[in-house]
């Protein structure tokens, strides 16, 4: 997003990062499919699909539009699953920027960022620029990392610029001109996870087999939470409307 330009070497490396993901974390990626599709209507715009490893479960819209400045990123989505479905359009298009905001003619009624305002150095620009380009009554979910004191060897490795408070992300989200509807933590256990490995093992990547041992408990993570909303979390998850 409005960071230093990634360099070719770097896009791939993030294609490669997703392949991780998607591979060692399909559980944790179908929790979050089901928390944000609850909130998404018929002209989606997802913001930061990379690959697609999440916008590719997005069904039933009548338009999909992903926008990611990596065009390899871009590339593999179109080959693996894009170009099979005609109501999708993958653009490299960044945020904030004129591009951005010439989306408006699509009138998006649902807006999903999902782990992607961390990357971008002026938050509170992008937000407007959703905000602007969201239908009067359009619904933004956004999901970010949580806790400053979390941040860490793996933010750094993956270009975060913060990681976020809920009163401070509340605070960014409402001057941008959104209504926040619902603001809560996500993944309780992953804080312990994150912490360990990036602010004491000083790691850039989760190991593999920790990912996969993690992802099995996922299920009763997503249970337990759905039950009792966790007084802490690794994310943030906010719901809010234009």
């Amino acid at each position: 997003m409005n960071r230093v330009p990634l360099s070719e070497a770097d896009h791939r490396v993030s294609c490669e990062i997703q392949a991780r993901l998607e591979l060692n974390a399909p559980n944790y990626t179908s929790w979050i499919v089901r928390q944000a599709s609850r909130h998404i209507g018929r002209r989606l715009l997802d913001i930061g699909c990379s690959t697609g490893n999440v916008t590719r479960h997005f069904t039933g819209c009548e338009l999909l539009v992903g926008v990611d400045p990596n065009p390899y990123a871009l590339d593999v989505g179109r080959a693996e699953w894009a170009a099979s479905r005609p109501e999708v359009q993958l653009l490299p298009i960044t945020i904030p920027s004129d591009a951005f905001l010439a989306l408006e003619r699509f009138a998006f009624d649902s807006i999903t960022c999902l782990n992607v305002l961390e990357h971008v150095q002026n938050d509170l620009e992008a937000l407007r620029q959703m905000h602007q380009v969201l239908a009067p009554g359009g619904r933004l979910f956004l999901l970010v990392p949580a806790n400053q004191w979390l941040y860490g060897s793996m933010d750094a490795a993956d270009q975060h610029c913060r990681r976020y408070t809920r009163r401070g992300l509340a605070q960014t989200v409402a001057m941008a001109g959104f209504t926040v509807r619902s603001l809560r933590f996500m993944n309780a256990p992953g804080v312990a996870g994150w912490f360990i490995n990036g602010r004491i093992l000083r790691r850039t990547l989760i190991p593999s087999t920790q990912a996969g041992l993690f992802d099995r408990c996922v299920p009763f993570i997503e249970r337990l939470e759905a039950a009792f909303a966790p007084p802490i979390g690794q994310s943030l998850v906010l719901v809010a409307d234009r």
